[in-house]
């Protein structure tokens, strides 16, 4: 796997170089567990045009190299490159990266697994939503050495069922979506409103 990895990152550099355009680098660790069609690569879109496409090695790991772009969205795709499963930033809100000056360091999405949750409440009860998946976000990365028990989340658990108050949750039939473990920066990469 480390063999296959640092091909990717090779062939990722190489193609900065060729080009004579700065790029940035996107990696991602796709699990495979959930979906239908097994995932084979990770693809890069802004306004239809294919920006970039990196191969899955068999560890799930891609990594794409992008050009400076406004909303760029990502998908997961099939062997033959086919979008499968866009990959939401939280239930129901699509990933949109913003690059407007690549960076040396590699932005890292984490993990972008099958998202099951279909299922939204109300708009009315949004924000309460928004607030336990922010939380529990938290204590799901695996970058903490430190977890927070799952048990801060209790307090907006409460919160969003005090709102749903016995309202029924949104749920919709549709293609598969991922969801990746980390969002973009506020702001962008690489963008001077960036905090």
């Amino acid at each position: 796997m480390t063999r296959t990895c640092l091909t990717i990152l090779a062939l990722a550099a190489l193609a900065a170089c060729e080009s004579g355009t700065a790029l940035q680098l996107v990696s991602a660790r796709v699990s495979s567990a959930g979906f239908a069609e097994t995932p084979n690569g990770i693809g890069a879109w802004s306004g239809g045009e294919l920006l970039g496409w990196s191969p899955l090695d068999a560890g799930g790991a891609g990594l794409l190299a992008l050009p400076a772009a406004d909303r760029i969205e990502l998908s997961l795709t099939d062997h033959a490159g086919r979008p499968i499963a866009r990959v939401e930033a939280r239930p129901g809100v699509v990933l949109e990266l913003r690059i407007c000056r690549p960076g040396k360091e590699t932005f890292d999405l984490g993990e972008v697994r099958h998202n099951a949750d279909r299922c939204r409440p109300p708009p009315e009860c949004r924000g309460e939503w928004d607030d336990l998946h922010i939380c529990q976000e938290r204590i799901e990365d695996d970058d903490c050495v430190v977890c927070p028990p799952d048990d801060l989340c209790d307090e907006l658990r409460s919160d969003l069922a005090f709102c749903m108050g016995g309202r029924d949750m949104h749920c919709e039939e549709g293609p598969p979506v991922a969801m990746a473990q980390r969002g973009p920066p506020p702001g962008g990469i690489g963008c001077r409103d960036a905090p």
